[in-house]
């Protein structure tokens, strides 16, 4: 049966408590017709056990177990969306990670006259400062043509999603990723190196990124406490928009120091460059 989005989660080894938090997300957004399949990837059997009550909670929720894979399990995605998928997008997030409220349907909606789209997010640091964050508009020509050409410079897999139709129509789809490239941005190359291809970026943060080192960074349960914290969050609107706010001051205070550094950095014998190539001239025709 259609639905309007198939949201794929990939997991692996013990990060089970982190499930229902962050497919939790999922099944509170406002798009409710979606499907959400998480792919355990050598999943531990807590983890394949957290997966399957989630399953049971909500019958929108599917769990396709594997044994682990070269990388992360990319051809078991490509199989997936091949031959179980009926959303008309596509959007994915990391087990560790959340999605604001509107995500999918911010994302249905830039995905009706485009093909690929990718979000701005909000960066949470592990000193707690909230960074929103868009790295990438994907539907700007120069940046898009600097990412096609160089490759490495993608976007974060939990701000991106694509039409399923269009996936069925790429050369390759998901497949193993060489060893010296991150998954998510070899995917977005082959995506955006379609001539036909239409990019969009959404400047809206709704995905919340925990970046925690490199796989497997933190440990699980540390990670689970402070999804727990966000989750909370996320359904208490009054006390998200206050944290959000500051970050808005944050980043408003940051682009002032910003702009004070840039002044004083331009400026030649404490004289802005015009004035002072103007003092320049005035001395060089008195001579």
């Amino acid at each position: 049966m259609s639905c309007r989005a198939t949201v794929i989660v990939p997991t692996s080894i013990d990060r089970g408590p982190l499930l229902q938090y962050s497919v939790g997300s999922v099944l509170r957004q406002t798009l409710s017709d979606l499907e959400v399949f998480i792919v355990c990837d050598g999943a531990e059997a807590g983890t394949r056990a957290a997966a399957q009550a989630l399953a049971q909670q909500d019958a929108r929720v599917r769990v396709f177990d594997f044994p682990k894979g070269t990388r992360r399990g990319e051809t078991y995605r490509h199989e997936i969306l091949n031959n179980h998928a009926d959303g008309e997008i596509v959007c994915y997030l990391c087990d560790r990670d959340l999605m604001l409220p509107h995500h999918v349907e911010q994302m249905h909606q830039a995905l009706t006259r485009h093909d690929f789209a990718n979000c701005a997010y909000l960066d949470i640091k592990e000193d707690g400062r909230v960074v929103p964050e868009l790295k990438l508009d994907s539907g700007h020509p120069v940046q898009r043509a600097r990412l096609v050409r160089h490759g490495r410079m993608g976007v974060m897999l939990s701000t991106m999603a694509h039409r399923l139709d269009f996936y069925r129509q790429l050369p390759f789809g998901w497949r193993t990723t060489p060893v010296d490239w991150f998954t998510d941005h070899y995917m977005q190359h082959q995506m955006l190196s379609q001539p036909k291809c239409r990019g969009i970026g959404v400047a809206k943060p709704s995905i919340v990124y925990f970046k925690r080192g490199h796989h497997p960074g933190w440990p699980t349960q540390q990670r689970a406490d402070e999804l727990k914290v966000w989750s909370d969050l996320i359904d208490d609107p009054p006390a998200l928009a206050e944290k959000l706010y500051a970050a808005l001051g944050e980043v408003l205070t940051d682009r002032l120091a910003l702009h004070e550094r840039l002044g004083h950095g331009l400026l030649i014998d404490g004289h802005p460059p015009a004035v002072a190539l103007r003092r320049w001239i005035r001395r060089r025709l008195r001579r």
